[in-house]
């Protein structure tokens, strides 16, 4: 039933979000926090020109939006290298109405403290080295990038939702992970929800223009999955005005 809950609920933002008027001259970045499409994209070059391994890409014809360019739909990176397990259990994908985040810690996941440090000694080392496809689309509705990633293991079969979570953060996986179908591909992914990157954004807005805007939330991914080898490819000092 929550699931259901959450499926209709997604179907309701994005048949809003395409009734959300485009004014790419009108940024709200430093106000709201949001992007404009032409945002998206500029920081979308930024990190490829940046760091070579992310990528643009098109979808099919279906699956194609008018507000981003044909060539530009979303960005993607391949085979990121998840080798440590955490050593937690009972964690599940947050499903509830509202998109995943079930407390009143609207941001408190995003930003990393030295309390999130210390969590790193729980993992455990893991031969089966696990590896993940990173995606990020541009949300209409909330007018900020969301982070997708899909899971395998070494041998290339897909990992269960199941395993994926074991690669997440306990207290983030009941409030901030969702589990959805691509927008451009439709496989069952997980995903970084995106309704508290605004905040994020927001908080930056006035020490770092808008094209740092996805560099600096992919830096946030290991807040989430610590164990995945993303950060390496990501090298920033970010300040933040609290």
């Amino acid at each position: 039933m929550e699931s259901i809950k959450h499926r209709l609920a997604d179907q309701f933002r994005s048949v809003i979000g395409n009734f959300i008027p485009i004014n790419n001259s009108n940024s709200k970045f430093e106000s709201d926090g949001f992007l404009t499409p032409k945002e998206f994209v500029d920081s979308g070059d930024y990190l490829v020109l940046q760091f070579p391994n992310w990528f643009w890409r098109s979808a099919s014809k279906e699956y194609l939006v008018g507000w981003l360019p044909i060539n530009k739909q979303y960005l993607h990176i391949d085979n990121i290298p998840c080798r440590r397990r955490l050593k937690s259990s009972g964690l599940c994908i947050s499903k509830d109405s509202s998109g995943g985040i079930t407390d009143d810690r609207e941001d408190e996941w995003i930003f990393p403290t030295k309390k999130n440090e210390k969590k790193t000694d729980s993992f455990s080392i893991n031969e089966d080295s696990r590896y993940y496809d990173i995606s990020v689309t541009y949300d209409k509705f909330f007018q900020t990038p969301r982070i997708w990633l899909f899971g395998y293991d070494k041998d290339g079969s897909p990992l269960s939702t199941e395993e994926m979570v074991e690669d997440i953060i306990n207290e983030y996986a009941t409030k901030t992970i969702t589990l959805d179908p691509h927008p451009f591909t439709g496989i069952l992914c997980i995903s970084i929800h995106p309704c508290n990157h605004s905040n994020l954004l927001k908080k930056m807005a006035k020490n770092h223009p808008p094209h740092l805007s996805i560099v600096i939330l992919l830096k946030f991914i290991t807040s989430v999955i610590p164990s995945i080898e993303l950060d390496n490819t990501i090298d920033i000092d970010i300040k933040f005005d609290i």
